[in-house]
């Protein structure tokens, strides 16, 4: 096994024969690794995620008129498209698919620009202008914020990136900076609910701390009749997707490319990877 930090190094130990599986290729290589004489891609349904997080107890975040509007700006669809090659399924702001339990089966909200000039005007931001954090540390973090950039220029809102070193991302702007690039692997709804907005979570990255918000998902998690536990949980993530910090436009497939002299290698989408089934036939 070996830990190359570089993308373009990492496609071209995978390109030579130096390894036999690389995870999460980069999007601009998933075509030439499909079509290559010696490589393929291997996809499996379930999910990792890009997320843009927002701090909202900082301004401009701090007013949920300035985080809505930045919610419309994005067109879920074209991101989808152009940052994950089309392998995987739109998300509405909240990092939870749609195929889990307790999830919310809502219609992704669609780009709409003049509800963003509208909601940036009421809140007396119509030049708003952020810096958003952004590493090469992951496969499509800087593809995310450039699209972004893009999509959210068309809404009057200029975003700077302000790209920093992969070696000391996690450490320096994770948690710390009040916008920025982040990534997850799929949980379950209770899990990631818990993981990312309770007040007290180690990873609350868009300090949503609202007691009120507790106390439903705790009782959520004391309820025995189903529907009404359900009824709990969709309530929690209905807040989120309408005045909550991330932007979460979609869940991709887990990726694996590999020679093709690899067989039943399963992507994992996480830091166990899984070898009781690989078979190296030559």
């Amino acid at each position: 096994m070996l830990s190359i930090g570089e993308l373009a190094s990492r496609i071209a130990a995978l390109l030579s024969g130096q390894v036999d599986v690389m995870e999460d290729p980069p999007t601009p290589d998933l075509d030439k690794l499909r079509a290559g004489p010696d490589t393929k891609l291997v996809a499996q349904p379930k999910g990792n995620m890009e997320v843009i997080a927002m701090h909202v107890d900082t301004p401009p975040f701090d007013d949920v008129r300035v985080r809505q509007a930045m919610k419309y700006a994005m067109d879920r669809e074209k991101m989808l498209q152009l940052v994950a090659g089309g392998y995987g399924m739109l998300v509405n702001d909240i990092p939870i698919s749609s195929i889990l339990e307790y999830a919310l089966t809502d219609t992704p909200r669609k780009q709409d620009i003049a509800k963003a000039k509208q909601l940036l005007k009421e809140a007396g931001q119509e030049n708003l202008s952020v810096k958003l954090a952004v590493s090469d540390v992951q496969a499509r973090f800087i593809e995310i914020a450039t699209v972004y950039k893009e999509q959210a220029a068309e809404a009057g809102i200029n975003v700077e990136l302000d790209v920093r070193p992969a070696d000391s991302y996690w450490d320096v702007v994770w948690l710390k900076e009040p916008f920025y690039v982040s990534a997850y692997i799929a949980r379950p709804t209770d899990a990631m609910l818990a993981l990312l907005y309770l007040s007290k979570a180690d990873w609350n990255e868009t300090n949503w701390r609202k007691p009120e918000w507790d106390d439903i998902l705790t009782q959520a998690r004391g309820t025995l009749d189903y529907d009404k536990r359900k009824a709990l949980y969709q309530q929690v993530q209905q807040q989120l997707g309408e005045e909550g910090g991330h932007l979460v436009p979609y869940m991709v497939q887990t990726l694996a490319a590999t020679r093709t002299n690899v067989a039943d290698w399963i992507p994992s989408g996480t830091f166990y990877a899984n070898f009781l089934t690989i078979d190296l036939t030559s």
